[in-house]
């Protein structure tokens, strides 16, 4: 279970399968979003499984398997967590910024 602190900030339905479609849509090189996946989320914080289930780190983890089945590997920027933080896969090469000047 997840609190969420402010529910207008998360994405609704709506934008979540608008999201999808416009991945499908374009095979982007760089998705750049607040969160990252659940999976690079357990990386950051692997002791923490309270930080890795909420609605929107459970759809980034769907934006990324879109993007295995698609067969594209993009960069992947996220801002969340307010620190440098690199880490590549097979799928993308995330990186959180801990400020975008």
């Amino acid at each position: 279970m997840s609190i969420i602190r402010y529910p207008d900030e998360e994405p609704s339905d709506e934008e979540m399968e608008y999201g999808l479609q416009t991945l499908k849509n374009n095979r982007p090189d760089y998705i750049i979003t607040h969160e990252c996946p659940a999976s690079v989320n357990m990386r950051l914080y692997p002791d923490s499984y309270f930080l890795n289930n909420n609605s929107t780190l459970q759809y980034m983890e769907r934006v990324l398997w879109q993007c295995e089945e698609m067969g594209i590997t993009p960069e992947w920027y996220f801002g969340h967590h307010h620190r440098e933080w690199e880490w590549e896969n097979l799928h993308c090469k995330y990186s959180a910024l801990e400020e975008i000047i």
